[in-house]
């Protein structure tokens, strides 16, 4: 496995990226700006004016697997936003102009060096990294397991604050971070907890059900899970998207608070959105998500054999339109134009959501924030999902008019919740078997002030809890706040210490020797 190295002399910025096997691939990002961050670019070049009467960018500001590459963009003007690798697709995010503004104002932007790595698939030069340098962002590329070419762009860049995208990236690069630039704030994104969707991935695979799966809490014989707590435990921050599972990690895990801050999504809250109108009615169901991602497999395996046949025996004129990356021949066998289930594959933007009436995410297992849930929101479209879908969004039964019930706390450890208080939700997040997935969506499909009314909830939520002007300045504080305490508390962590003590270090010589290895024994210069 290879990997995609991001420098930033960029204040403030994070970046997210779909992982797959590459070498080196090095960006050093000289634009200012805000949290999550980077390039964006708008279809058709329609940032203000879209065909559907509304002003929304393709993608707004946001993190999270679900989507990241589950939809084409077009090719338009590149601003300032989220930078999302994916390697082999172009960025498709938008941002907040006024926010962007006034974050980069914060003395953090204007003082550090942010160091980011990340794996991502090609690492050599294409036509986006020659993108990314048309906008003034310098690319370079190396072999993995390869110390003197990352120590050189180390000492080029002498970064104050590094940022691993997941719990891999920690175990091959942080060691060196370490030796060479001690003063250096260690910053895991977790994007999801892996161990938790891997586990619940397991259970359901062992027969369990969605139940099953939310409920469950990993133990001590997860290997997964051992791995990353001890990555969290290396950095002296680590960034989480769901207050369930920072909840979760404090809880059942013991983990320190103040090595914990939420980093969820990004959205453009001041856009205006897409209605729904006799002249534009809104037909069928759709569903999103990127096939490289084992939750999304699942669910439209799911969908096309247990609940789309009862969903059209109820409504015969419906269709369900799917769309995604990476379609598979197993994916593609599933289409079925008799029976209206439609593989789509890549869509020509997220402007397709506006179109439909329901967005389904009959998802069994996962972990973290659904992007694809904020995405149809953010379109005006309500979802049917699970329990496991709306985790962390302020559903959990889905009662009458979307109204959520309030997310129970699973299991005696506490396993994983997220927002009570019973707020409306932005769809029906209860269903736990096949059967309940199919009347939830044919009930939301034809009731149509409950339709109407989930509508506005979830426009509500993605305001309320995922827009720029909420989640930007917490998470820049976040990250002043342990830079400027890293000091006094690594000299307190004693769980770091034990960690990066010599008897510990199993990551960081498993590095050198396959250094050793690949130079055929010839140690490195």
């Amino acid at each position: 496995m290879a990997f995609v190295l991001r420098v930033a002399a960029f204040h403030g910025v994070r970046s997210h990226s779909l992982f797959t096997n590459a070498a080196f691939s090095l960006c050093e990002i000289k634009i200012a700006g805000a949290v999550r961050y980077g390039i964006t670019r708008y279809p058709d070049s329609r940032r203000n004016g879209n065909a559907d009467g509304s002003n929304i960018p393709t993608k707004h500001v946001r993190r999270g697997v679900a989507t990241r590459s589950s939809l084409a963009s077009g090719s338009a003007e590149w601003n300032l936003s989220e930078v999302e690798a994916t390697g082999d697709s172009p960025w498709s995010v938008a941002g907040d102009e006024g926010s962007r503004e006034s974050l980069s104002q914060s003395p953090l932007l204007q003082a550090e060096s942010i160091l980011f790595i990340g794996k991502v698939c090609p690492a050599r030069r294409n036509v986006y990294s020659e993108e990314l340098e048309a906008a003034g962002i310098a690319t370079y590329q190396c072999a993995p397991n390869r110390a003197a070419e990352f120590l050189a762009v180390l000492d080029a860049v002498q970064p104050t604050i590094a940022v691993f995208d997941r719990f891999t990236t920690e175990e091959a690069f942080s060691f060196r971070l370490r030796e060479r630039c001690p003063d250096c704030l260690l910053v895991l994104d977790t994007q999801d907890l892996h161990f938790l969707r891997a586990n619940r991935q397991r259970v359901v695979s062992e027969g369990g059900s969605i139940v099953d799966a939310l409920h469950h809490v990993p133990d001590t014989s997860s290997r997964e899970l051992l791995r990353e707590l001890a990555a969290m435990h290396r950095c002296d921050l680590t960034l989480l998207c769901s207050e369930a599972e920072l909840s979760l990690l404090t809880r059942c895990y013991a983990f320190p608070p103040h090595k914990l801050a939420l980093a969820s999504f990004f959205y453009d809250t001041d856009a205006t959105y897409p209605s729904s109108t006799a002249s534009s009615p809104r037909h069928h169901f759709t569903t999103v998500g990127t096939f490289r991602h084992a939750p999304n497999v699942d669910a439209v395996s799911w969908l096309a054999t247990h609940i789309w046949p009862a969903i059209r025996a109820q409504l015969p004129m419906a269709e369900c339109h799917v769309y995604g990356s990476y379609t598979t021949a197993a994916i593609s066998s599933l289409n079925d134009p008799s029976s209206g289930f439609l593989i789509r594959g890549h869509a020509p933007s997220l402007h397709v959501l506006a179109s439909y009436r329901v967005l389904l995410a009959p998802l069994r297992f996962g972990a973290g924030i659904k992007g694809k849930i904020l995405d149809s929101w953010l379109y005006g479209t309500p979802v049917v999902t699970t329990p496991i879908g709306g985790e962390g969004m302020g559903g959990r039964g889905g009662g009458e008019g979307g109204k959520a019930e309030g997310e129970e706390v699973n299991g005696e450890a506490g396993g994983v919740g997220g927002w009570s208080g019973g707020q409306q939700w932005g769809g029906l997040c209860g269903a736990e078997d096949a059967e309940s997935f199919v009347a939830d969506a044919v009930r939301l499909y034809c009731d149509q002030q409950l339709w109407a009314t989930c509508q506005s909830a979830g426009r509500a939520i993605l305001h309320q809890q995922f827009g720029m002007p909420r989640n930007g300045p917490a998470l820049l504080a976040s990250l002043a706040a342990a830079k400027s305490n890293m000091g006094d508390h690594r000299l307190r962590d004693y769980t770091a210490a034990i960690l990066w003590h010599d008897s510990n270090r199993a990551t960081e010589y498993f590095s050198r020797w396959i250094e050793l290895k690949e130079r055929g024994g010839r140690p490195p210069l």
